[in-house]
């Protein structure tokens, strides 16, 4: 057996053409696991048959840095002079003390992990007491915390389960003798690790997570996929922020002997994907924010982000939750927005409380999103009243005033009361100037058709709060004649609540 060590940045094989030796051609080797060490050399486990008899045993061999081996040619019998018979090697970590620790199959009834030192001795060697068959195991090191993170499964009777256990560097497992029911391959985050999994016994098959922290809470196990085709094949790797990608083989588009490459990222909440395409910040004044019993008001910034390279459609509105937990608003907003790439909208902004507000402990929420059911990211702080005065009293209502957003109406005026649409001028040519009123939140569609009823052009979809919203229909790609401009408004649940129409004449 040979090992090959390479140079990072060139690709040069550093140990020869052919690399370095670990164990002559003296009996028929498998299962083989390198392990770096810090001091740029290798930690060799493999199994071979070189003993005779029923079982294969395991032996060790230390290269330096420059390929030569440490201990003895042909490496040495594991546990000496009665080895390990039967085991199967199944991953191995440095232990960050010039050692490695290694996860094995330890017959038909057990994992196991094994800690040697540098020089191949035992420091201890721990065995699960699990009914079944084992199935792969995973061996990571956490860096900050410096344990053992060790995850093995079982299959006893068609039924599957994981085990995850913590150990100290002495052995020690800190999650008791049957670990956490989270499997996979481990990866560490700040505070925890976070595994991953192709289970196969479930239809259709899945890719599933969890994550998990020092104490042993488990904070989420999400589904990744599911697929009755995913094949055996299953990589995972740290996303670098606390979360996982997982890659797979999966047959769902199968094409004679063809399938596909697959790959789904968990995020370090639990949520999948690439992770929210823009985001919102509401920075509070200092704490504690506190109104009075007969009404008030504070300001606050509101920061929205596009972490995207694209212009993003989206909505941004402010939610107040109620001392009896209950949501309150919007009391600004839906804003219908189109943010350009890469850019960042901050407005100073100020908040009535009317005084007939209930006492007790608020929360602010600005939200970033599809409104009203998918939110992308959102950002609040809280804030106390305390007491409740008779009226609306100062601030009334919960008017949300200040800097303006593009397309919002200004919400010092009335707002109105009915629905109008109007064109101006009219005729026109080639563009013409349009006003919605809104009396209530609603998702505002506003669309030119041409006597033959065809779409012409969509000037408007989305939600918009209550208020004036102006628009602009530019028809200088069209002929002369007339046209129908159509404004709808329905509620959340798509109910019309509204509707008008209004004849335009372009002439050119």
């Amino acid at each position: 057996m040979y090992v090959q060590k390479i140079e990072g940045l060139t690709g040069q094989r550093l140990w020869g053409e052919y690399g370095a030796m670990t164990c002559g051609n003296i009996a028929e080797s498998d299962m083989q696991q390198i392990v770096a060490d810090d001091q740029g050399g290798v930690m060799d486990l493999w199994r071979d048959d070189r003993a005779g008899g029923p079982y294969d045993y395991l032996y060790f061999q230390h290269l330096d840095a420059s390929g030569q081996p440490l201990l003895q040619a042909n490496g040495i019998l594991v546990n000496a002079p009665y080895g390990i018979p039967g085991a199967v090697i199944y991953d191995g970590v440095a232990d960050g003390t010039g050692g490695a620790v290694f996860g094995l199959w330890l017959g038909a009834t057990a994992p196991g992990l094994l800690r040697l030192n540098g020089m191949g001795q035992t420091q201890w060697q721990w065995s699960g007491s699990y009914l079944g068959i084992s199935s792969p195991t995973s061996v990571s090191r956490h860096p900050q915390l410096g344990t053992i993170w060790f995850n093995s499964g079982t299959n006893y009777q068609g039924t599957v389960t994981h085990h995850l256990n913590q150990f100290t560097l002495e052995g020690t497992p800190l999650f008791g003798s049957q670990g956490l029911p989270v499997g996979g391959s481990i990866m560490p985050t700040d505070s925890g690790v976070i595994g991953v999994l192709a289970n196969y016994n479930v239809s259709p098959r899945q890719i599933e997570a969890g994550r998990v922290e020092a104490d042993g809470t488990i904070l989420w196990q999400v589904i990744m996929a599911q697929s009755p085709e995913i094949g055996n094949y299953m990589v995972a790797a740290s996303d670098g922020q606390n979360g996982a990608v997982a890659a797979w083989e999966d047959g769902r588009n199968w094409s004679q002997t063809l399938s596909d490459i697959y790959a789904q990222r968990v995020q370090a909440n639990g949520s999948l994907g690439a992770g929210p395409p823009g985001g919102i910040t509401l920075t509070s004044p200092p704490p504690p924010v506190q109104i009075p019993p007969g009404g008030g008001s504070f300001p606050f910034d509101v920061a929205l982000e596009n972490f995207s390279g694209t212009s993003l459609p989206c909505d941004a509105w402010i939610m107040v939750r109620l001392p009896n937990q209950s949501w309150y608003g919007p009391v600004l907003g839906p804003l219908g927005l189109i943010l350009p790439p890469g850019a960042t909208l901050t407005r100073q902004r100020i908040q009535a409380v009317p005084g007939n507000a209930p006492a007790g402990a608020y929360w602010y929420e600005g939200r970033l999103g599809d409104y009203p059911g998918l939110i992308w990211d959102s950002s609040g702080f809280a804030f106390t009243k305390l007491g409740t005065g008779e009226g609306l009293g100062t601030g009334e209502g919960w008017a949300c005033t200040g800097e303006t957003f593009p397309g919002e109406t200004p919400s010092d005026g009335p707002l109105p009361s009915t629905f109008r649409l109007s064109a101006s001028p009219n005729p026109f040519n080639p563009v013409t100037a349009i006003r919605l009123h809104l009396p209530e939140t609603s998702r505002l569609t506003l669309r030119v058709y041409d006597t033959a009823g065809r779409l012409v052009q969509e000037v408007m979809d989305g939600w918009r709060a209550a208020g004036e919203h102006p628009a602009a229909f530019d028809g200088s790609a069209l002929p002369s004649g007339i046209y129908w401009l159509r404004a709808q408004a329905a509620d959340p649940s798509g109910t019309a609540l509204w509707s008008a129409v209004e004849k335009l004449v372009l002439l050119k």
